[in-house]
């Protein structure tokens, strides 16, 4: 396993492996994620380094029956689902699956598990498989581009991004490490709510 800090592991190489595979996809591509202060700048960063999704701000997890219809219907060539634990409607995944079975769908997430659904077409990447740790998934964004990427400086410039994302989840003490990358920018002080990322 990777390990992103003295404390956190993300993901397995397998699953970076397929996470930089089904990035690479083209065709009609598909996002979907959480439109609060850790959604946002998620789904920023990914289209920043990955252009080309149709991006689908949703209020929560819930797949209502139209949406699944309409989303099979576009037949998208990947379909990613950032800061929503869409586990819970995994009927409705498994349902995109079988109706979409060159599809591969990603599910990039921190909230608590209710099941496993890494097959060989749905990626799921979930910190909570490896530790009970707090991490938004701007975070985990951030952490994977810099693997996927290595070394492009632009991304460092980017880390305020993230930033966004723990401060307005409230990870401060499980993100220490990227706290202390934004600080270097002159974005984050000693106090964080007196921080100029501060959301208030």
């Amino acid at each position: 396993v990777f390990l992103w800090s003295l404390m956190y592991t993300i993901c397995t190489p397998d699953q970076l492996a397929r996470l930089k595979k089904g990035l690479a996809t083209t065709g009609k591509k598909v996002v979907m994620y959480h439109r609060d202060a850790d959604g946002i700048p998620a789904v920023a960063l990914l289209k920043r380094f990955y252009p080309g999704f149709e991006s689908v701000p949703r209020e929560g997890p819930k797949l209502e029956n139209k949406f699944v219809k309409e989303l099979i219907r576009k037949k998208p060539a990947l379909i990613v689902f950032l800061d929503l634990p869409v586990d819970e409607e995994w009927k409705k995944i498994a349902e995109m699956e079988k109706a979409l079975p060159d599809t591969p769908i990603m599910v990039i997430d921190h909230h608590q598990i209710l099941k496993d659904m890494n097959s060989e077409q749905t990626l799921h990447i979930n910190p909570k498989f490896h530790q009970d740790a707090y991490l938004p998934t701007g975070y985990l964004i951030y952490r994977l581009l810099e693997k996927l990427l290595l070394g492009r400086k632009e991304l460092e410039r980017l880390v305020w991004i993230a930033g966004v994302a723990v401060i307005g989840d409230h990870a401060y003490e499980e993100c220490t490490d990227l706290l202390k990358e934004c600080a270097k920018l002159d974005l984050v002080d000693k106090d964080v709510q007196k921080s100029k990322l501060f959301l208030g």
